[in-house]
């Protein structure tokens, strides 16, 4: 009897450790899966894109512990504005751009937090440009997608933890489990993934350490500085909720010994009155505060707003290389600061350069300098004639197209259907004429990710077409003459569009 109730019981046993084994699996197995299922749903703003958002958060967990000297915090204002990589090859001083677009100043408290669990920064840089209404009918003063990009990508931890009670106790149309388990948020994402969506964590593109590059130039000459003499006591009154995280932020830098300096970027959106009420913040705490806006700063900076603005609220490359330089001779003056040698900001001082050469390729008018820039390995170029576009073709085009190792086919040929290709050092031309005669192309980037496709149809006046397209978009400028785009593989962008007007023998560049 009592042999056989242990036996019943040993196999009770055996059957609840197997039934709770098979749980346990079950569960791990979810877990799992849901994870994945997350990593792919929630969405990603990668380097190639103008504002790396994803990449700026991510990447900042792979910094060597306590190599960051300098924070930068902001809004895209100071993304596009801050050139860590300009500080460093200039200065020597290490930084890292953790700034986003509308990031709100609960937002920069939160990742200035989560920023000296890994690093101990000298310096806290902070664009304060959401100190003032920005979204008026927003408690956060953001847009609710502007704020999960900036905390998708955070660690959990206490700090994401405080964030994410902080942000859904001020906005109630927020919940906190849709921020432990994205998938409740982004679970209509599943019709519209795209490749990234699961090649992300193998993304190893060329970054600039939160910075982002913008290359063109708005032209606008409507802006105007003021002059601080000018101002009265009249103050613009800046958000509620902005006011008592910006007291967070400078408590936080004053408690680790943080130098806190404020700045405000170039920008339309600006006035003299926010400017009076940021000074007043500033000598109240004791902080330096630099108004881009401000005349005096503005031309120390050698700021030329219609140039070095990509449009009137963001600075191109050029205008953060001369934003971060006036900021860095600040950073000398303090002291603070030493000049450190380290391969984490070296390994991508090539990069930036090629940055640089594409700003200048994006601003280049002339025919010839412009083909002779393009004579780089990182390049595809796509060409597609419209129109008469050979009349101008004499013995000197021939030979700029030769240096790219294209033979220039469609010379003498009127009204000719023309593309060409240059890809990694594989080149494709064809050339057509007549009514029918249009040519076509298909490939793929050197990237290995990028699609293109080209075409070329002359002749017929009401069908001429030219089309570049890159990744489904159109890049074809569509003007007579050779229409021109370059993409650059190592940082998978759009460099520039052109058309060259090849029937005239100026060959004038028409964007």
């Amino acid at each position: 009897m009592q042999l056989s109730k242990y036996i019943g019981i040993s196999r009770l046993s055996r059957f609840l450790m197997n039934y709770a084994g098979r749980c346990a699996i079950f569960l791990a197995l979810l877990i799992m899966a849901l994870r994945v299922t997350t990593t792919w749903l929630v969405p990603k703003y990668l380097s190639n894109n103008m504002y790396p958002t994803t990449t700026t958060f991510t990447r900042f967990y792979d910094m060597k512990k306590d190599s960051v000297d300098v924070i930068f915090l902001g809004s895209s204002h100071a993304v596009n504005g801050f050139n860590t990589q300009e500080l460093y090859d200039t200065y020597g001083y290490r930084s890292y751009n953790l700034a986003s677009e509308q990031q709100n100043l609960l937002t920069s408290f939160y990742w200035l937090e989560e920023a000296l669990q890994y690093q101990s920064p000298k310096v806290v840089v902070l664009d304060a440009f959401m100190a003032f209404p920005h979204v008026k009918e927003e408690n956060l003063n953001a847009v609710e997608a502007t704020t999960r990009k900036a905390f998708d990508y955070m660690r959990w931890g206490k700090v994401k933890r405080d964030a994410v009670k902080a942000i859904t106790d001020y906005d109630d149309s927020q919940s906190l489990l849709s921020y432990y388990l994205p998938n409740i948020r982004y679970h209509a994402r599943w019709t519209g993934l795209e490749n990234e969506d699961f090649q992300f964590a193998f993304d190893h593109s060329p970054e600039l350490k939160g910075t982002g590059v913008l290359l063109g130039s708005c032209g606008n000459d409507r802006y105007g500085t003021f002059t601080t003499s000018e101002s009265d006591t009249e103050m613009a009154e800046m958000a509620p909720v902005m006011v008592e995280y910006l007291e967070k932020i400078n408590s936080l830098c004053k408690e680790k010994k943080i130098e806190l300096i404020l700045t405000m970027t170039p920008a339309i959106d600006y006035s003299l009155k926010k400017n009076t009420a940021m000074r007043a913040f500033a000598a109240k705490h004791a902080l330096p505060f630099y108004d881009f806006n401000d005349t005096a700063v503005y031309d120390e900076a050698g700021l030329v707003f219609g140039d070095d603005m990509a449009d009137i609220e963001h600075a191109n490359i050029a205008g953060s290389v001369k934003i971060t330089d006036y900021i860095g001779e600040r950073l000398f003056e303090t002291g603070l600061l030493e000049s450190v040698e380290d391969e984490q900001w070296s390994s991508s001082s090539q990069f930036f350069r090629n940055c640089l050469e594409d700003y200048a390729i994006h601003h280049e008018n002339d025919f010839y300098a412009y083909f002779d820039m393009l004579e780089r390995d990182r390049f595809t170029i796509l060409i597609s004639a419209l129109g008469e576009a050979t009349e101008a073709i004499d013995e000197n085009v021939v030979a700029e197209f030769q240096k790219l190792g294209l033979s220039c086919i469609l010379k003498n040929v009127s009204y000719a259907s023309y593309i060409g290709v240059v890809n990694k050092g594989e080149v494709y031309e064809n050339v057509s004429a007549g009514l029918e005669g249009a040519v076509s192309y298909k490939g793929i980037m050197a990237d290995k990710a990028t699609m293109f496709e080209l075409l070329s149809k002359n002749g017929d006046y009401t069908e001429m077409q030219s089309s570049i397209i890159i990744d489904g978009e159109e890049c074809s400028m569509m003007n007579n003459g050779l229409n021109v785009a370059v993409y650059d593989n190592d940082s998978k962008k759009l460099v520039d569009k052109v058309c060259f007007d090849t029937h005239n023998p100026d060959l004038p560049a028409i964007r």
